[in-house]
């Protein structure tokens, strides 16, 4: 009886624990995930209510917020942690990742960046310069630059 009691109690502790997990999971407030920056929070308030819903971004300096599709209700360019599963769409993809990190190694790419792929806004945490960027948007820590030169 002994034993029974005591497998009863780690089955019980295990569903309470599970619950609480899943409570929290669901509700937002269990992720192992950074949490999405006030600033970046704010900067995808704008994008969702003053541009295009068809309008693709690029976030330069990182992938996070990995939720700012959800958030901002916009398309990113490219997200090294969502690798494609089909095997087409992986070279592709892996294109893209290789634009993305010439164009934080080098903004200047920008005009040859632009003959190959069509993004409409880029976001940093650095200040960018190139004569095809224009601010749209700046919080505390990001800018929302517009690529003129994505304009078609």
């Amino acid at each position: 009886t002994w034993y029974l009691g005591m497998n009863s109690l780690f089955l019980l502790l295990f569903l309470v624990f599970f619950t609480s997990e899943c409570v929290q999971t669901f509700s937002g407030q269990n992720c192992d995930l950074p949490e999405t920056l006030p600033s970046m929070y704010s900067m995808t308030q704008y994008i969702k209510t003053n541009t295009s819903k068809k309008a693709v971004f690029l976030l330069l300096d990182n992938d996070y917020p990995l939720s700012f599709h959800r958030l901002a209700n916009r398309e990113r360019f490219v997200v090294r942690k969502f690798t494609p599963t089909r095997s087409e769409n992986i070279y592709t993809w892996y294109i893209r990742q290789l634009w993305k990190e010439m164009l934080e190694k080098d903004i200047g790419l920008l005009d040859e960046f632009n003959k190959r792929f069509s993004v409409d806004f880029i976001i940093s945490s650095e200040q960018l310069d190139h004569p095809l960027l224009s601010i749209e948007y700046s919080t505390n820590d990001y800018c929302l630059y517009r690529n003129t030169g994505n304009e078609h």
